[in-house]
C-alpha cells in the first residue's frame, strides 16, 4: 500500500462519537509511514490546515473548488471562499425509457 485516502463529511471533526481524533489522526497513527490524503468539508481555509496539522499530507478540495475556480488565490490572499452551490450540479443527466433500447 502507497497511500491512504480518508473522506468525511468534515474530515476536521471527531471520526466517532466516542472518541476525540479524526479519521486523518487515526490513519496517521496506525499508518505512520504512507502517505495521508484528506479530504471533507473544506470549505474554510482553516480547516485544512487543521488536518495538515493532524497529519494529512495532501488535502482535496472538491466542493470549494467547484464553488472557487480561483481557490489556490483566494487561499493564497485569505480571501473568504464562495459557499458551493448545488445547482451547479444541475440538470441531472437522466436516461429516459424511450432513449434505451429495447
Amino acid at each position: 500500500m502507497d497511500y491512504i485516502h480518508v473522506t468525511e463529511h468534515d474530515a476536521s471533526k471527531p471520526a466517532f462519537e466516542s472518541g476525540q481524533d479524526s479519521l486523518v489522526a487515526l490513519a496517521r497513527r496506525y499508518a505512520p509511514n504512507l502517505s495521508l490524503l484528506a479530504n471533507g468539508g473544506f470549505h474554510e481555509a482553516s480547516k485544512a490546515e487543521a488536518v495538515v496539522e493532524a497529519g494529512a499530507d495532501i488535502v482535496a478540495f472538491g466542493k470549494a473548488a467547484l464553488a472557487n475556480p480561483d481557490l489556490p488565490n483566494r487561499i493564497g490572499a485569505a480571501r473568504d471562499l464562495a459557499p458551493f452551490d448545488p445547482a451547479i450540479l444541475g440538470p441531472i443527466a437522466d436516461i429516459k425509457e424511450r432513449e434505451l433500447a429495447l
